[in-house]
């Protein structure tokens, strides 16, 4: 059994213009940030990975502009 926790920045589910500044900020964040993209709806992808068990959740921070969604959890690979 793998076990992973993490906490990633992703694509706004809320704010059209938030999203429309993600995805003209991501070409520039790729180059900046070592392969960073701003506009990843990461949650879906790790949904649609089959996990054996995944504790996420999706939020927002205030303060944070185009950085300020974020999804955290736990996804468990193999049998629980």
């Amino acid at each position: 059994m793998a076990i992973d926790g993490d906490c990633m920045q992703v694509r706004s589910e809320t704010d059209l213009v938030l999203q429309a500044q993600q995805d003209a900020l991501t070409p520039f964040q790729v180059k900046a940030a070592d392969g960073c993209h701003l506009n990843r709806r990461t949650l879906e992808t790790i949904k649609a990975a089959g996990f054996a068990h995944l504790d996420a959740s999706y939020f927002e921070l205030s303060g944070f502009l185009w950085l300020n969604p974020t999804v955290a959890g736990i996804a468990i690979k193999g049998q629980v």
